[in-house]
């Protein structure tokens, strides 16, 4: 996860080595500009292979303020079989998949440079969230809770698709019932 500082061209973002996101403080996080600069660390913070990813998606989106990359299970299943996920459960919550997610396809690495972050950033567009195929998500939203939040809601929604396709055809939320939120 990272976030942006409000009226800068500078991110908060954690760190390697690894912690669990659930045990990071703030004393932890690393302040990076656009094009991967330390600006301030914690000793011995190494910078995160995957920061093009973040500040790319910043560059291309100023109306973007954090980005989460998660390897969730039910989303990633989708990218990987390049099936959209249906906004089929809770109109609130079936926000979180439109407009349904691109599939980056120019790589199955792990997304470590500026050039393969900037096409996962075209590729992504306007939309809140962008299939990596075989290496998870990216998700966007006006701030850090914001991509958080549509990341727990699309993987709800995915969770839903793939239980609603053991028995049946997947019947969508009509937008009529979601016109409220998609206005916003």
């Amino acid at each position: 996860a990272s976030a942006r500082i409000p009226g800068t061209d500078r991110i908060i973002i954690k760190p390697r080595p690894h912690v669990s996101m659930d045990r990071v403080i703030a004393d932890m996080l690393m302040t990076l500009d656009l094009e991967g600069n330390i600006i301030d660390a914690p000793e011995g913070a190494i910078i995160p292979a995957e920061w093009s990813l973040h500040t790319e998606i910043y560059k291309a989106r100023p109306d973007v303020g954090g980005v989460v990359h998660t390897h969730q299970k039910w989303c990633t299943v989708f990218g990987i079989a390049g099936v959209t996920i249906l906004p089929v459960q809770h109109p609130g919550h079936a926000l979180s998949v439109i407009p349904p997610y691109p599939l980056y396809e120019e790589s199955y690495a792990i997304v470590t440079d500026v050039a393969q972050a900037r096409v996962v950033a075209e590729t992504m567009g306007d939309a809140v969230g962008c299939h990596l195929r075989t290496h998870g998500m990216v998700f966007s939203g006006a701030d850090v809770h914001a991509a958080a939040s549509t990341a727990i809601n699309a993987e709800r929604q995915a969770e839903m698709n793939w239980l609603a396709m053991q028995v049946g055809e997947r019947e969508t939320i009509p937008t009529l019932f979601m016109r409220a939120g998609l206005d916003r």
